[in-house]
């Protein structure tokens, strides 16, 4: 995972909320990457893309698919901010 995809998880995680769609735009960034590129990827038209990433949450199969798309393991924010409210709370 790059610098700016750490900081955008960090910044996207304030009070324990992910903008799933603001990291995606930062793995893109990262990349090199455009929005109509991930649009042919997944395929879908160019203008929805930007539509999808405003949304602080996706489907976990669309998740899915972006995650093998961008090389990135999308679903290790969840898991992260799960171990860190429950590491607080006594769970393993």
């Amino acid at each position: 995972m790059s610098l700016l995809t750490v900081i955008a998880f960090f910044m996207s995680e304030k009070n324990g909320e992910i903008h799933i769609g603001e990291i995606i735009k930062r793995c893109l960034a990262d990349q090199g990457r455009s929005m109509a590129w991930l649009a042919r990827q997944l395929p879908t038209d160019t203008s929805n893309v930007p539509k999808m990433l405003k949304n602080k949450h996706l489907n976990s199969e669309l998740l899915l698919h972006i995650s093998l798309i961008l090389h990135e393991d999308l679903f290790a924010h969840y898991s992260n901010a799960y171990r860190a409210k429950t590491a607080h709370k006594g769970g393993k």
